[in-house]
């Protein structure tokens, strides 16, 4: 996750939290992992995917694995105080928390741009499938090397100036032969305990015999340093890789993609919003001119309107017939018309009825997927939006609320079961076989 790019948790004592975070993650998890099943499952069954539709189980596919192997994972992590000891568990978990994040808020970006084509402009035929694939494919690369760049900050090792002490032969000599030559091995454990043995009573006393003669600073000024890597086995940003001045750069870049990407959300949504209002006024100004031609003198409006509302059986059958084929499609692509239609001749005015209907109910359904989707981005936003907040000192911390952003993760699954027909019909298809 983005707030943990270079910022350790607090080391304040969190038993209550920390209770009450294990159990909310477990929920997440087992929650999220049956609901995001489903909806791999049923998504991955439809054939002639739309790119609404490849948007959707990619994100299940993402939420998924969120639920089985992230949040598990952040759970023994946080349990563990960081204490992870191992440096490739280390780096592998902040590569997944921070290369997760980020691909949630592009695809939330290119679901934008696929809505407003969609709906906006579409006779351009700009977002396909496969194009749709080739973006995800690139998105993915883009977030990977985010996590790789973070991973690389991260680890259980940091350079550290050590004190070389000058002790006597004799002194150390009694020191190597009690613990090692690892004399010098640095852990910063305030809390733990210094054993007692003669070793610790040689080097304490060499250290009061310093006191007493100098003072702390000039003790600590004499004594000479040497940079070493050291095992600290705490999970935290170093500057063995990549230097502090260039993660601190990155941060800024990391935190300002974040506000890119939520800026062209509202944008393209605001943009669509905005075409839906235009036509909805030029349909109601065209059924006002209608009704003002009703209500003409002039017998040529009369016969419009005829042509234009006509009531002849054929026309109604070829509506039905319409209607029909427009409700066998999915209901976020446009509509593919059956081969096998009635090819009798039809004037020109009904073949316009037919077209302009048939074009406004593919529109509507675009709409309902644009309204599921930008309710999948709200969701986001409000899920992150505290924890990107903490992350950057804006609002207290609290270790409960932060990691409540994997509820995104298990919220995706309800809004497709209530507002994706075909989610629902696939799910009632599985629950009636088994």
């Amino acid at each position: 996750m983005f707030n943990e790019t270079f910022d350790m948790p607090p080391s304040t004592d969190m038993k209550p939290e920390m209770l009450a975070l294990i159990i909310i993650l477990s929920t997440f998890s087992i929650l999220g992992s049956i609901g995001n099943a489903l909806a791999t499952f049923v998504f991955y069954k439809v054939r002639d995917k739309s790119t609404a539709q490849i948007f959707i189980l990619t994100m299940s596919v993402i939420d998924l694995f969120t639920c089985t192997v992230i949040i598990p994972f952040t759970i023994v992590v946080e349990y563990l105080l960081y204490d992870i000891k191992y440096d490739i568990v280390c780096k592998l978990y902040q590569f997944l928390i921070t290369s997760k994040v980020p691909l949630s808020a592009f695809i939330m970006v290119a679901i934008s741009f696929d809505r407003y084509f969609c709906i906006c402009h579409p006779l351009r035929r700009i977002v396909t499938p496969l194009r749709m694939k080739i973006v995800l494919v690139c998105l993915s690369t883009f977030a990977c090397c985010l996590g790789i760049i973070t991973c690389l900050a991260y680890g259980v090792y940091r350079e550290a100036s050590v004190p070389s002490y000058q002790i006597s032969d004799a002194n150390q000599a009694r020191i190597v032969d009690g613990i090692g030559s690892k004399f010098l091995d640095w852990r910063p454990i305030v809390d733990e305990p210094l054993p007692s043995n003669d070793v610790t009573e040689v080097v304490l006393s060499y250290i009061r015999e310093l006191l007493n003669k100098k003072n702390a600073s000039q003790v600590i000024s004499s004594i000479s340093k040497t940079d070493q890597i050291v095992y600290i086995g705490i999970c935290s940003p170093n500057n063995l890789i990549l230097d502090f001045h260039f993660l601190n750069v990155y941060q800024k870049f990391y935190t300002v993609l974040f506000v890119v990407c939520l800026v062209i959300v509202c944008i393209l949504y605001g943009l669509i919003y905005r075409f839906i209002q235009i036509r909805r006024s030029k349909k109601l100004h065209q059924k006002l001119v209608l009704c003002s031609y009703m209500n003409g003198e002039h017998g040529f409006e009369g016969t419009r309107l005829t042509l234009l509302n006509g009531g002849d059986e054929e026309q109604q059958q070829q509506q039905q017939q319409i209607k029909a084929e427009k409700d066998s499609v999915s209901d976020d692509e446009s509509v593919k018309m059956d081969k096998n239609k009635n090819t009798e001749k039809r004037s020109v005015s009904s073949f316009t009825y037919d077209a302009d209907k048939l074009r406004d109910e593919t529109r509507s359904a675009n709409i309902k997927t644009a309204v599921m989707l930008f309710t999948v981005t709200v969701v986001f936003i409000i899920a992150f939006l505290p924890a990107w907040l903490m992350a950057h000192k804006f609002i207290p911390t609290n270790i409960v609320v932060f990691y409540m952003y994997f509820s995104y993760n298990v919220a995706n699954p309800c809004i497709y079961a209530f507002m994706n027909p075909v989610f629902q019909e696939n799910l009632k298809r599985i629950f009636r076989r088994s």
